[in-house]
């Protein structure tokens, strides 16, 4: 609306667009028929209504098997997710965190902390299984210090006041099924995740990161705006640190990766960011 007291959107006729939105079933409707075309699509074209990719995937293994390498493929998403996107781990201690402070008052948290400090522990021992001697002590001579520095971070912002609101743990719920179900749909091992190309970090996890972008910078508000000042710059500090790591993974890293020789590479990549 300007001064002169002219209605552009109704000089344009712009308020009939707001038709769809204000019909939501049709929304409904389409987005699970553009879904069904598909599937009817590679039923006709493929002869399953998951396509080519169920020859792969669904079909010719047995259920122990299949569900043996979903677990492979899931540890290993997992680990690439936060290894390519540092800034989510920011958003890993902050959950850490609250759920340390609410297993001494509530039994759901309790639960879910116990939950995460076992899973934790065998995606460590997966992935000390799967990576060489050499390549264990480049990690802890990268991220040794980061670890320590998350260590004192939680010991710092123990007595602060943190909530997980209802969207956090949407993010964080929506963020868990779909891994899951990316790993159990994806190629089959750790070893055929990169499969179609050279690729860097995660490429199926990317619809994840304006999720858990928003959902870290709310955190990271938290602390900016009720925190004392010890607590308030360090937690800067920390994300920042989290904040370059990730520059210099994909934005350096990354870009010096692609240049190289498909035979220098002991797998495949395709750009993250």
């Amino acid at each position: 609306m300007f001064e002169n007291n002219l209605d552009l959107p109704k000089l344009l006729n712009l308020d009939k667009l707001s038709y769809l939105g204000d019909k939501g079933w049709i929304f409904i409707v389409m987005m699970y028929g553009t879904v069904g075309l598909f599937f009817i699509s590679n039923q006709i074209v493929y002869g399953h209504f998951l396509g080519i990719h169920a020859l792969q995937i669904v079909e010719g293994f047995s259920i122990a098997r299949r569900l043996r390498e979903a677990w492979e493929s899931f540890l290993e998403i997992i680990v690439t997710f936060f290894e390519f996107y540092p800034v989510a781990c920011f958003s890993l201690l902050y959950l850490l965190l609250f759920l340390v402070k609410k297993s001494y008052q509530e039994k759901t948290p309790r639960i879910i902390f116990i939950t995460f400090i076992i899973f934790s522990l065998i995606t460590s021992v997966y992935w000390v299984n799967t990576h060489g001697l050499v390549e264990i002590k480049l990690f802890v001579k990268l991220y040794g210090i980061v670890i320590i520095l998350s260590a004192i971070w939680l010991l710092l912002a123990w007595k602060e006041e943190i909530n997980v609101t209802q969207r956090m743990a949407l993010v964080y719920v929506m963020g868990l099924l779909f891994t899951i179900g990316v790993g159990l749909l994806v190629d089959s091992g750790s070893d055929e995740i990169a499969v179609g190309g050279k690729q860097w970090g995660q490429r199926y996890l990317l619809i994840l990161l304006p999720f858990f972008s928003i959902m870290v910078v709310q955190q990271l508000q938290v602390f900016l705006d009720n925190s004392k000042s010890i607590i308030k710059y360090y937690t800067i500090f920390l994300f920042s640190v989290f904040v370059i790591i990730g520059l210099y993974k994909n934005m350096y890293l990354g870009t010096n990766f692609f240049p190289e020789e498909p035979s220098r590479s002991h797998r495949n990549y395709r750009f993250f960011t």
